[in-house]
């Protein structure tokens, strides 16, 4: 005995609506190879992005370093023009613009200034660098012709700095009683022993620049401290 075969139903009763258990399951759409083929390219394309500029990162600061550390001892040092030469025609070495004529008393009160110059530190440039301070003050002189004198404004005894006291009307240090008359000269007030070996050092004041430009240049230089003798430092 045979078996009967059952003939599929229409298709439009499998479409009807309430067969939809009859209708055929839904067959994916097959994947487009070039899809495939562009999304592989976009991926390979951002992940060798990736690998150069984390290569760009690390070797980049490594190869300035490199060129920095065999460079640098043939490297010529680029000295500012106005270093430890003043900015302006007629200044000798280690001159120093401080002030213009105007800024000190008239009544010989003496003025503390700093003085400021162009440095350069191993390869660095830095400008306008305080590197000490001194007095001016204007004194009598013969002619008429302004007369300026210029006081180191260190200590000569261990290198404390000095202040002018208008009460006392004289240079006094701070730490060990060391006291100095308006004119410099080492001097010695009651109740205070004067341990310092000289008196204050008097700096060099360009009195020709001073004189046709009213300008004060001063030739500053650091001395020893502890000596009666005025020693430059080295």
């Amino acid at each position: 005995m045979t078996d009967e075969s059952v003939d599929p139903l229409p298709a439009e009763v499998r479409n009807e609506p309430g067969n939809e258990a009859l209708q055929d399951p839904p067959q994916d759409a097959p994947e487009n190879a070039e899809d495939r083929q562009g999304g592989a390219r976009r991926n390979f394309f951002w992940e060798l992005t990736a690998v150069v500029a984390g290569a760009i990162v690390s070797v980049v600061p490594m190869l300035v370093g490199l060129y920095t550390f065999l460079l640098t001892p043939f490297r010529k040092k680029e000295v500012p023009l106005n270093y430890e030469t003043g900015m302006g025609e007629g200044a000798g070495a280690n001159e120093y613009f401080v002030a213009p004529l105007d800024a000190i008393p008239t009544d010989g009160m003496p003025r503390r200034f700093e003085i400021v110059a162009d440095r350069v530190d191993a390869w660095t440039f830095i400008p306008n660098r305080p590197i000490g301070a001194i007095f001016l003050s204007r004194q009598q002189g013969d002619g008429m012709s302004p007369q300026v004198v210029a006081f180191h404004a260190t200590c000569p005894h261990a290198g404390c700095t000095v202040a002018f006291s208008v009460d006392s009307d004289a240079f006094l240090c701070p730490c060990h009683n060391s006291s100095f008359s308006k004119d410099g000269e080492k001097m010695d007030l009651a109740g205070r022993n004067n341990p310092s070996p000289r008196g204050l050092d008097r700096l060099e004041v360009n009195q020709e620049k001073l004189a046709s430009d009213g300008e004060v240049w001063v030739e500053y230089v650091n001395y020893m401290t502890g000596r009666k003798e005025m020693k430059p430092k080295a």
